[in-house]
């Protein structure tokens, strides 16, 4: 997965990403400066998981963590469940998926 980050500001604590709430896959401490930084991690699993990803501020509030265009690469899983060959997913893909699942769900 790529994605970008910003922390900025004295009491910037850690920015981590975590698979199922138990792996670490991204790790970051401390001030970045005020700039937009492209980070990567690899998720490496095939199948259902969840992502957790965590900030944290020192003991103060001077700083902001802020994440942005989250893109997931070579996951082009098809309606059969097989793989499909690469492709890159993004959150608005997936929310437009996830809105056509919950608008057939509810369908009488």
């Amino acid at each position: 997965m790529t994605f970008w980050y910003h922390m900025y500001g004295t009491d910037i604590g850690t920015f981590s990403i975590l698979i199922d709430n138990k792996t670490t896959i991204f790790n970051i401490s401390g001030n970045q400066g005020d700039k937009w930084i492209k980070g990567t991690a690899d998720v490496g699993l095939n199948g259902d998981f969840f992502l957790v990803l965590q900030a944290e501020m020192k003991n103060g509030y001077n700083g902001d963590i802020a994440v942005d265009d989250i893109v997931f690469v070579n996951c082009n899983i098809g309606s059969d469940g097989e793989y499909n060959g690469p492709a890159d997913i993004t959150f608005e893909d997936m929310r437009r998926t996830f809105s056509h699942i919950a608008e057939y769900d509810h369908q009488d």
